[in-house]
């Protein structure tokens, strides 16, 4: 991350004599914009991870293969005449009777 951080500060430094003439009441080397943009960002993209992640582990696991299985996450069973222990698995991959 520190190594990222870093070639992102160098980028910004070049890409200033780009966008220097696109800027209104800033410098274009500012040291507050340049420290505090990489922890917004930073604490955005944590953020955006972490909320669907606690979504996904309030739900148990079990209701969540039952709902990928009544979607149509797996083929119904059937004798599989080339792999025999695929027809074994497929008994598994049956959406729940209700």
């Amino acid at each position: 991350m520190l190594i990222g951080g870093a070639l992102g500060l160098a980028l910004a430094v070049v890409a200033t004599r780009l966008l220097g003439g696109l800027l209104f009441e800033v410098d274009a080397l500012d040291p507050l914009t340049c420290a505090g943009v990489p922890p917004v960002l930073g604490a955005v993209a944590l953020l955006a991870a972490w909320l669907p992640a606690r979504r996904a582990s309030r739900v148990s696991p079990v209701v969540a293969l039952r709902t990928d299985l009544s979607a149509g996450g797996c083929r119904q069973g059937s004798a599989n005449a080339q792999n025999p222990s695929l027809d074994a698995m497929a008994t598994y991959c049956r959406p729940p009777t209700r």
